[in-house]
């Protein structure tokens, strides 16, 4: 039986809500293949119906023969859904953000539109002084973006996180695994390139030369969506942006001069503070 996750909001209460203990663990069950597939089960449910409820979901999962009807971690997948701001979860269903949703990915879905939506909603999206998961991928992503040309083993990226972690909160308590490290890992790799690669059994960050354009446009329109239309380049979004794209501050100019242009939606303007701006929509 598919449940409410865990910790659900009443539909249309603030998601971002401040909460009292820090989380730092990210799901490795929130892997790209099945969160794809749940959520353009969502997308088509949602055209009539304001709140999908969960009984709904598992229904059409047994309906079309989805493999996901024999998983029991379906809640934990909506759960992460819901605090990437994907889906407003709450505890008679799922409300799905339509024009939330059409902003980030166009009317159709693709497979490399989703995986980097979700990797920038990770590496872009905490804020505030209480920790969730999407703190610990963005700091994992700074990282392996200051690591040495050999890479860093899971086993330093854990230790390295929670060593931040309690630095940065205070806390001695911080849940962060080579399971977490796994949950970031499948991301990072499943990007259209990948951000990463494995070597010897190292995570090593591709060289920022390798960027594709498509990608550093998706991150870029991500994160112009989430700022409401028009992003400010100071100095943290800088810095955000560029441990996004796993690229030192100083090179992500030279990157968003080389790709950035009015035909793929967005515009670098050349003001003071310089702003990136959406000027038209991209589908």
């Amino acid at each position: 039986m598919l449940r409410s996750p865990p910790n659900p909001t009443e539909c249309g209460k603030n998601k971002d809500a401040p909460r009292k203990e820090h989380r730092f663990h990210t799901r490795h069950d929130f892997s790209p293949n099945p969160a794809l597939e749940l959520y353009e089960v969502i997308r088509a449910l949602a055209r009539q119906n304001a709140i999908i409820e969960y009984p709904q979901i598992r229904n059409t999962l047994e309906a079309i023969a989805s493999p996901l009807r024999q998983r029991r971690d379906l809640s934990k997948i909506l759960a992460t859904m819901g605090e990437l701001g994907l889906l407003d979860v709450c505890p008679k269903g799922i409300r799905y953000n339509h024009t939330f949703g059409e902003s980030l990915f166009g009317r159709r879905l693709w497979r490399r539109k989703f995986v980097s939506v979700v990797h920038s909603l990770y590496a872009l999206g905490h804020h505030g002084t209480v920790a969730d998961p999407r703190w610990s991928y963005r700091e994992a992503c700074r990282i392996l973006t200051e690591s040495a040309p050999i890479g860093i083993s899971a086993d330093e990226l854990v230790m390295e996180v929670v060593l931040r972690a309690k630095q940065c909160f205070a806390t001695d308590k911080v849940s962060f695994s080579r399971s977490s490290v796994g949950g970031i890992k499948a991301w990072l790799e499943a990007l259209d390139p990948p951000l990463i690669s494995v070597e010897k059994g190292r995570l090593v960050a591709v060289p920022d030369n390798e960027r594709a354009s498509s990608l550093v446009v998706d991150i870029v329109s991500t994160a112009v969506t989430l700022a409401g239309g028009s992003l400010p380049l100071d100095a943290a979004a800088t810095s955000n942006l560029a441990v996004a794209m796993l690229v030192p501050p100083n090179r992500l100019r030279r990157i968003l001069y080389s790709f950035l242009e009015p035909t793929n939606g967005i515009v670098l303007l050349d003001e003071y503070p310089q702003r990136l701006w959406r000027v038209l929509e991209t589908h």
